[in-house]
């Protein structure tokens, strides 16, 4: 198959160097020239105007983030890729269509979608509610989980770690969520309470002809509420490198655990050769040297990922790996997935699965 691989950011060039390593004809382009993740490890289309001819003779085209929008005077508009993807005739397009990628950068048109898909009374992030003493004022606990939609509408519920240190460890200019620092994926049940709560906003975006995953960050705060935060209609890192083999038809969908891989500082070690031929890694700031050497030049240095019918037991392996994987200035948040069960208990008590 012939397939012309879109990362606005660079984040999903080691997706694509596996399906070339599978045998298909891959060709890789991030419209940044100075964006270096993947460089030396997969051919990459040079140039905004080439994209299009790669993808006329391409059989698929995916998109594995959301293109910057543009702003105007009093709005945000939706980018020329975004715009430029709808014209494709000929290859299968997953990626976005301007309504979903406004659905991220732009919070009112969150708010009006929502309420056109009959999710508005619940499309306000919580607020704070007055409680206690006068003056007294609380942010109310919730439960944070993000359903995940695929291309085929199945489901996943996705546990997501994003602060380490007490600080948040997001890059500048690497795109949304790149900071995000572990993903536990569990395979649901769409029929579930709470996946059905929140299909209309799906069925509404597959009205429109968008192909690809439906994210919705959901705050639960009880049995009769929640909220719907954010909405991101591209990949997850690292929760796709879970979810992209049963996308492919691969493997049936696995619980799984993926466990980013840290560099602290520009001082730290940078050779990651050693992670080459690596088991469940995928790289993400890492570039070959002259002499093809795996070399990491970012604070991302990648992910460990493994699949289980019992994702605990995937988690204790993805450590091992990542404790193996170190080098002077590297790191990894170890306990990822620590707050699932309980979350699954409170969902369940609450109604919202089974």
């Amino acid at each position: 198959m012939k397939i012309l691989w879109l990362s606005p950011h660079g984040d999903g060039w080691s997706l694509a160097a596996k399906l070339r390593e599978a045998g298909h004809r891959t060709i890789y382009f991030c419209p940044d020239p100075g964006n270096q993740n993947g460089d030396g490890l997969l051919p990459r289309a040079n140039g905004n105007a080439s994209w299009k001819d790669y993808a006329a003779k391409s059989d698929l085209v995916v998109v594995d983030g959301n293109f910057p929008s543009r702003r105007t005077r009093r709005s945000l508009e939706a980018s020329d890729f975004s715009y430029a993807l709808r014209t494709l005739s000929g290859p299968q397009v997953q990626g976005p269509v301007p309504t979903t990628e406004l659905l991220e950068s732009d919070t009112r048109y969150l708010r009006k979608i929502l309420h056109r898909a009959g999710l508005g009374a619940r499309a306000k992030p919580a607020t704070d509610k007055p409680e206690g003493p006068a003056g007294v004022r609380f942010v109310p606990e919730a439960l944070k989980i993000t359903a995940s939609w695929g291309p085929a509408d199945g489901l996943d519920w996705v546990f997501r770690h994003r602060h380490l240190l007490g600080g948040d460890v997001g890059l500048p200019g690497n795109g949304p969520e790149l900071g995000n620092l572990g993903d536990v994926v569990l395979p649901a049940s769409p029929a579930q309470p709470l996946a059905q709560a929140t299909y209309p906003l799906v069925r509404f975006l597959r009205g429109l002809g968008y192909q690809g995953y439906v994210n919705l960050d959901l705050a639960v705060e009880g049995p009769e509420q929640f909220q719907v935060e954010r909405v991101f209609c591209r990949f997850l890192y690292p929760a796709v490198f879970i979810q992209f083999g049963a996308l492919l038809g691969l493997y049936p969908p696995q619980p799984g655990v993926a466990v980013s891989l840290l560099r602290f500082s520009p001082e730290a070690a940078s050779d990651s050769d050693h992670l080459r031929d690596s088991p469940g890694f995928f790289g993400a700031e890492v570039h070959t040297d002259d002499s093809g050497r795996l070399q990491a030049h970012g604070e991302f240095v990648g992910a460990c990922v493994g699949t289980d019918e019992d994702w605990t037991m995937a988690r204790e392996r993805v450590n091992r790996q990542l404790t193996s994987s170190l080098r002077p200035g590297w790191g990894f948040r170890p306990n990822v997935g620590d707050s699932v069960a309980a979350a699954l208990q409170r969902l369940t008590e609450w109604g919202w699965i089974s």
